[in-house]
């Protein structure tokens, strides 16, 4: 208690603010036998400056993933993110398909003899096999990680033998 009464003393020497947060509302946890301990250990701190700097800045607790504490991500504005134009990323699964190869040299011999145009063609058939053999996998990210979230609210309400196998297999 004593470390616990020396930090909390250091915040107030230094002005520093809690941010708040959005979304889970605990920051760690850790599971027992049939049970769940849960704190909200985690927080981001900041002086007057940085908060008249950044006045739409928020915290939002993430669903935990791989540690017993909950990712903290500093907003910077609203929930909303804008999607912008992306730029080509070669994905280094693409390269484990036995096919992918051949779709690499068609592409290329049925472009123009330039070097831009043939990177071009790449591209396009790239996109379009990943579309076809691999799917989104950003969208298929994002519905697993909501899934995990939704999970991981509903366990802070109630514990559930059937939501603990259900977020361990997510």
């Amino acid at each position: 208690m004593s470390r616990a009464s020396q930090f909390v003393q250091l915040i107030d020497e230094c002005n520093l603010l809690d941010l708040g947060a959005k979304g889970l509302r605990f920051t760690w946890y850790r599971k027992q036998l049939k049970s769940v301990l849960a704190k909200h250990l985690d927080k981001a701190l900041c002086d007057t400056h940085w908060q008249t700097l950044f006045p739409n800045a928020f915290v939002e607790n993430l669903f935990q993933v791989y540690s017993d504490h909950c990712p903290l991500l500093v907003r910077f504005g609203s929930l909303r993110e804008t999607r912008k134009d992306c730029p080509f990323k070669f994905q280094a699964a693409w390269a484990t398909h036995r096919g992918f190869e051949k779709i690499v040299k068609d592409a290329w011999t049925r472009s123009l003899p330039t070097l831009v145009n043939g990177l071009n063609a790449v591209m396009k058939e790239a996109i379009e096999f990943n579309r076809n053999v691999f799917g989104n996998i950003f969208s298929r990210k994002r519905e697993v990680q909501a899934r995990l979230k939704g999970v991981q609210l509903e366990l802070e309400k109630c514990e559930s033998e059937v939501l603990f196998r259900l977020e361990n297999k997510l």
